[in-house]
């Protein structure tokens, strides 16, 4: 039998591009193992199409023609597959390599080096700082669909702020919200819960490396790394790669550092999809239940001590995620996606961890045994479930909530709250 040809990679992003001059699909590694952003032509879109790990070359070129009405032929073929291969995109033995040598490459590294710098916010500590300065001095974010909100303050000790991870420029409204409650830590440690994005499931991605910023270092808390390690059993995931490249706690570490005096030591804890055991839902699979009870324990221990900050977003729509349908934040069907949005907010706010579970995930309405996927794509639900569980606050408060899209046809909802002990 001839060759088969190799697959594209599964774990990449490929998106259509919004960019008039240049349409196509976008192949984007988020994982960073190639840094190459490529825009394939429609002329090529048959061709990918058949780049599964099933087709010959012969194969792939019926399949092309099928689609696109293209003979494209051999050599054009080939130059597809090279430029694919030598950019890292197709599952093969040179894409293994590359991708066990930036594995080891993180591990080696003496910190966590800033991956979203000069993109997301500047690289350098003056112009971070001046940036910095003028969103907390009343700058806004146009376009948007906001609802801010004044709740009542408690008479009751702040436990933790929940942010954004959404690009600053895009969610600067929730993130000073949220980071104006930050108070002066003197001493204490930030447990910081960011969505892994990228993690397996039922997993939790922790680093010793302290996180750099360009307004300076936050070193990790080595105690309660320990800690976890001692007594958090297979769920925990040593040195998870995917700190090198997740933005929903560097965003978090750079607010964090601007918002303080004296740098706090973290403990940063990238939280992968919670998968509920099927066969009983609602309840958490031993080794997910063994880790969470772990951190629970931690925070009764250190108490006060310890100060909670959650990199969540809420949901996502549109065809970047992919829906058929594009989406606007100021529509009738992001109205709704807000009326869905609000009634899991509140539940967060009366801290009802069962009653959100319900929310994100029903009981799936045929079969007794399985949980509905999230309609809206909550992203956060992991780091918010994990923050419920271990802490048990009194409640809530919601102080922003925001519709921003991400691109013409995808929205992202997110917003800021705080939750008292």
């Amino acid at each position: 039998m001839a060759d088969l040809l190799p697959a594209l990679r599964a774990t990449l992003d490929i998106f259509p591009s919004t960019d008039a001059k240049h349409p196509g699909l976008v192949l984007r590694d988020p994982f960073g193992y190639t840094r190459s952003v490529l825009v394939i032509p429609p002329v090529w879109f048959g061709a990918l199409s058949a780049l599964d790990g099933a087709h010959t070359m012969e194969q792939a070129e019926q399949v092309s023609r099928r689609l696109t009405g293209i003979e494209l032929g051999h050599e054009r073929l080939q130059q597809l597959l090279q430029l694919l291969r030598e950019h890292g995109f197709l599952q093969t033995p040179e894409f293994e390599a590359l991708r066990r040598q930036r594995i080891a490459e993180f591990r080696g590294l003496p910190q966590r080096p800033m991956s979203h710098a000069g993109a997301a916010y500047p690289a350098i500590g003056e112009a971070a700082q001046q940036l910095l300065t003028s969103f907390f001095s009343g700058g806004s974010t146009p376009g948007n669909r906001i609802t801010s909100f004044s709740p009542q303050p408690k008479q009751r000790r702040l436990l933790a702020i929940a942010a954004p991870h959404v690009s600053p420029h895009g969610g600067i409204r929730s993130y000073v919200s949220a980071y104006q409650q930050l108070p002066e830590l003197n001493g204490r440690t930030v447990i910081i819960l960011g969505t892994s994005h990228y993690g397996d499931a039922n997993c939790f991605g922790v680093t010793a490396k302290p996180y750099t910023t360009p307004l300076g270092q936050l070193e990790v808390d080595q105690e309660a790394l320990s800690f976890l390690r001692a007594r958090a059993g297979s769920a925990l995931v040593e040195e998870d790669y995917c700190h090198a490249i997740e933005h929903s706690i560097e965003f978090q570490a750079l607010f964090t550092s601007y918002r303080q005096r004296q740098p706090p030591r973290i403990l940063p804890i990238l939280c992968g999809p919670l998968a509920h055991d099927p066969s009983q839902p609602g309840m958490e699979p031993p080794p997910v239940r063994q880790f969470l009870d772990a951190l629970e324990t931690l925070a009764h221990q250190r108490g006060e001590e310890l100060f909670w900050i959650l990199g969540v977003d809420f949901a996502h729509i549109g065809k970047r995620y992919g829906d058929e349908q594009a989406a606007q934040n100021d529509s009738a069907r992001m109205s709704e996606v807000e009326r869905h949005d609000m009634e899991r907010l509140r539940a967060l706010q009366a801290a009802d961890l069962r009653g959100f579970r319900s929310l994100v995930h029903p009981a799936h309405p045929k079969l007794d045994t399985a949980l509905a996927p999230d309609v809206l794509r909550w992203c956060g639900y992991s780091p918010l479930y994990t923050f419920l569980r271990t802490t048990s606050p009194h409640s809530g408060d919601l102080l922003c909530y925001e519709q921003w899209n991400i691109d013409p046809g995808s929205v992202v909802s997110f917003g800021a709250l705080r939750f008292y002990a």
